[in-house]
């Protein structure tokens, strides 16, 4: 099975509770959307609406990312969800509740599959501004990769009484061949980080957040985004079929 040794790093500040930010327009700042997807290789509707997302995607550039998660169903020998066969699970079925693939998620709400769902829901997110600002760093020595994240809040944020951050790590593309004809898989997930729980209570104060974690890969990532978000979910880490330990650094 060929895999490129090419991977993106995904920062999402989840902001789990949906509170209005009074503050001064002037000092937001653009956001990133990001479109989830639940997709297998097994999915023959999956490989039709595949062309279309990576279309929508490539027409928005920086301003959109996509992470896709595969899972168990209909084709349980996906390598991409048997790489992490909790959280690709856990993300679809049991954090938004989907029953059957293709799923398009964007900025948590799902929406259907058709460009011009995408497109309506991405008119609709990419108009809010966001109030925090993230910065991402990625360095590997070896075969362990550290990402290094810091949140700082541009605008009041102390309305949102829920906010944590999440990591993940993103493969830029598999190479295979599926069951369903796909021949390139994009995105697809490769690890999830701990939930890290973010005070808003002093936000003026510093950063909201600053701090790495690490992690071992055998082919480790390569490229580094962010993205503000409004979904969370559980985690734990599989990768390459085998439990890897997350470290704090």
């Amino acid at each position: 099975m060929k895999r490129l040794l090419s991977y993106s790093v995904s920062v999402l500040v989840v902001m789990c509770l949906a509170l209005v930010v009074t503050t001064v327009r002037a000092q937001l700042v653009p956001r990133t959307v990001l479109l989830e997807e639940g997709t297998n290789w097994s999915c023959v509707p999956c490989a039709q609406a595949n062309p279309g997302v990576e279309a929508f995607l490539q027409s928005h550039g920086d301003s959109i990312i996509q992470i896709a998660y595969h899972p168990n169903w209909p084709g349980a020998d996906d390598p991409m969800y048997m790489n992490d066969t909790r959280d690709n699970q856990g993300r679809v079925s049991t954090y938004y509740g989907v029953t059957g693939v293709p799923a398009i998620m964007i900025d948590g709400s799902t929406v259907s599959t058709s460009p011009a769902s995408y497109e309506q829901a991405f008119s609709t997110r990419i108009a809010k501004l966001s109030p925090v600002v993230i910065s991402v760093s990625r360095s590997v020595s070896g075969t362990t990769v550290t990402v290094t994240a810091t949140v700082n809040a541009v605008a009041d944020v102390s309305s949102y009484k829920k906010l944590v951050l999440r990591v993940e790590a993103v493969q830029r593309y598999m190479d295979t061949v599926g069951h369903n004809g796909e021949k390139r898989f994009m995105n697809p997930m490769r690890t999830m980080m701990p939930l890290i729980s973010i005070s808003t209570d002093d936000w003026r104060a510093a950063d909201l957040f600053s701090g790495c974690r690490t992690w071992v890969e055998h082919e480790p990532s390569t490229t580094a985004r962010t993205n503000e978000g409004s979904a969370s979910s559980s985690a734990s880490l599989r990768s390459l079929a085998s439990r890897r330990q997350v470290n704090s650094c």
